[in-house]
C-alpha cells in the first residue's frame, strides 16, 4: 500500500478487513473486496506524512549510534534489523532483504557489504535515490 507496514498494522488491517467485510467471506479463510472497498482500506492506512530520505539517512545512523559496537558490519547490521521494532527471525529478514533486492539469499549474503552504510542500504536495499540522481 505503499508504506512500510509492521506486523502489528498488518493484524490490525486483517481485523478490520474481517470485521468490516467478513460477510463476504467465500469460505473460512478468503474475505473479497471490491475496488472502493479497497480503497478505503488504503485512505484509512497510508502513511499520513512524507519520509525524505535525509529522515531515513538520520535515523539509520541513529540506530547504529545506540549500539555499543559502532563497526556497522554486515552481522550487526541484519541482528539490529532482528531485535529492534517488530522482532523477527533470521529467515524472516532474509525473506524480507530478497523481496526487497530481488536476490536469493545466497546473492544477497554475498554482495552485502563488509560494513553496512546509509548510502547503500538507501540505494541497493530500499530502491531509493535523490531525485537529481538517475
Amino acid at each position: 500500500m505503499g508504506c512500510f507496514l509492521t506486523q502489528s498494522d498488518v493484524d490490525r488491517i486483517q481485523k478490520e478487513i474481517i470485521h468490516r467485510f467478513g460477510y463476504n467471506m467465500q469460505n473460512s479463510n478468503v474475505v473479497t473486496i471490491d475496488f472502493e472497498q479497497f480503497i478505503e482500506l488504503f485512505w484509512n492506512y497510508r502513511s499520513h506524512s512524507q519520509l525524505s530520505l535525509d529522515s531515513l539517512q538520520s535515523a539509520f545512523n541513529n540506530v547504529f549510534e545506540n549500539e555499543a559496537n559502532k563497526e556497522n558490519s554486515k552481522e550487526q547490521f541484519l541482528q539490529i534489523l532482528q531485535k529492534n521494532g517488530d522482532k523477527m527471525s533470521r529467515e524472516e529478514l532474509m525473506n524480507c532483504l530478497q523481496s526487497l533486492t530481488g536476490y536469493k539469499r545466497a546473492e544477497l549474503m554475498r554482495l552485502l557489504p563488509k560494513h553496512m552504510d546509509t548510502a547503500f542500504f538507501t540505494k541497493y536495499i530500499l530502491g531509493l535515490t535523490q531525485q537529481n540522481e538517475n
